[in-house]
């Protein structure tokens, strides 16, 4: 999976992680720090950052094979783009916003 994608699936799923966890995934992916940068930020061990890294992404990939929170919400975004009707428009575009 590529960066973009986990950057995604953590907008969606971000509020089941640590603190720690949101902090230093933001910082390395959202922020393009490098694993230093974000060990110097937090007082850590580059491994540290590493090792949080990979289980965020894995716990991300868990999250989203299980909810399909990304795939339902690229279909109600693609129906959104889809439908002439003002009415379903306005209901997609309810959901999509909550």
């Amino acid at each position: 999976m590529e960066d973009l994608e986990y950057i995604e699936l953590f907008e969606l799923y971000k509020g089941l992680l640590t603190k720690t966890q949101q902090d230093m995934f933001s910082s390395h992916l959202c922020l393009d720090l490098s694993f230093k940068e974000v060990a110097e930020e937090f007082n850590t061990s580059r491994q540290n950052v590493n090792d949080t890294i990979k289980k965020v992404k894995i716990k991300l990939s868990e999250y989203e094979n299980n909810l399909h929170l990304k795939k339902k919400n690229d279909l109600l975004n693609k129906l959104y783009l889809e439908t002439k009707d003002e009415n379903i428009k306005r209901e997609i575009k309810g959901i999509l916003d909550i």
